[in-house]
């Protein structure tokens, strides 16, 4: 890469010189997480991605193909939503694990208290959120370093990823940190999946549709697909994008999760400190942030509601049903889909419903099928 500071420059210039695939893949991560992320760089970044994404299959399929175990941790996700609290060790994520579940772990002022995962359920509207607590990750996760790529793999598996950051160690440091570990393995974060639609067929080769929305060249897209192994497909690009976001849209292995940061341990500095490192995290990482401390218990509520508001999910109650377990479902579902997780049978014969709640405007009122819910509405469906 010409003109690049000499620390990327050797970077590149071990990964040139790396001879197994494990190494080069770790070098080939390093030196794409050094190059500055500007428009000068990104068709250089969008071909790093790609090569990246081929030698991790390769040695996957090496991996599977020789019988070897990549002994990747498994957590079984239960209730409406699981959240895996990320941050180095040391942070405080036992002890808040501890304050807002019914889990019962070790909990220490030292480092490395926690050696596999610890898992608690918080209830919450009727339904629970299941937390999962893993070891403190380090610098060079992404590369394995503290058996990282083991954790990284359960918060690929997750739906909401919690920062925890100790207010007195460095937070915006130890985030920067983080988020360039979680960007090496592919869990983008707090972003909207580009919105590539890959249709295949038996022949014909690569037709786009929407090119226009491509901000690079298309004979890159189309190129980009071969690598994938997409020779004959229809692909539809439907919102605008760079190269870079082409790439991660059609790379199977990179995953989209929703994220927000918890800083602890605020009972140890002035409210003036835990102020600004709130607002510097929402300036420069744009990430919802909410401060608590497990010592004095405080906004510990508020916590438990910041991961469901981010969840962004509903309960919805049915008139058969009203007290008990409610319906679990995305924010702005339409009558019509929620019956449809009830029984298909309502869709093909639904008349009408009543609603009760927050989209209603006076109880009982009738509504067709794409009528939109709110939280806690309780319907009543009506089928011929």
């Amino acid at each position: 890469m010409p003109n690049a500071p000499s620390r990327t420059m050797k970077a590149y210039e071990a990964y040139v010189s790396a001879t197994s695939d494990d190494e080069k893949i770790r070098k080939l991560e390093e030196y794409l997480s050094l190059i500055p992320k500007h428009k000068g760089t990104e068709k250089e970044r969008g071909n790093l991605r790609r090569k990246l994404a081929q030698m991790r299959e390769s040695l996957e399929k090496k991996a599977r193909g020789g019988g070897r175990k990549d002994n990747d941790l498994s957590v079984k996700k239960e209730g409406a939503v699981q959240v895996v609290l990320a941050g180095f060790p040391n942070a405080g994520k036992s002890s808040l694990l501890c304050e807002t579940t019914n889990a019962e772990v070790k909990v220490a002022n030292y480092a490395f208290t926690t050696l596999k995962p610890n898992i608690g359920m918080i209830p919450i509207n009727n339904v629970n959120i299941q937390l999962v607590d893993l070891p403190g990750l380090i610098s060079g996760a992404a590369k394995d370093k503290g058996m990282g790529k083991r954790f990284l793999s359960v918060m690929r598996n997750s739906d909401i990823v919690a920062f925890v950051l100790a207010v007195n160690d460095k937070p915006l440091e130890k985030l920067d940190f983080l988020l360039r570990e979680f960007d090496i393995a592919g869990i983008r974060l707090n972003k909207t999946k580009p919105d590539v639609k890959v249709y295949k067929k038996e022949s014909g080769g690569i037709n786009i549709l929407g090119k226009h929305m491509l901000t690079f060249e298309l004979q890159d897209a189309i190129e980009s697909l071969r690598e994938f192994s997409i020779i004959n497909a229809d692909v539809r690009i439907n919102r605008r994008m760079g190269y870079e976001d082409f790439i991660d849209a059609i790379d199977k292995s990179v995953v989209w999760k929703k994220a927000i940061v918890i800083v602890t341990k605020t009972d140890l500095v002035g409210p003036s400190g835990v102020k600004k490192v709130e607002q510097e995290v929402k300036k420069r990482f744009a990430m919802p942030v909410i401060a608590v401390s497990n010592t004095e218990k405080t906004n510990l509520k508020e916590l438990v509601e910041e991961i469901w508001e981010t969840a962004g999910l509903m309960c919805i109650y049915t008139t058969t049903n009203p007290n008990k377990e409610p319906l679990v479902v995305p924010k702005g579902e339409s009558v019509i889909e929620v019956a449809a997780r009830i029984h298909s049978d309502f869709v093909r014969k639904f008349k009408y419903a009543r609603v009760w709640g927050k989209s209603a405007k006076y109880p009982g009122q009738r509504v067709g099928k794409e009528h939109v819910l709110e939280d806690r509405d309780v319907i009543e469906l009506h089928a011929e």
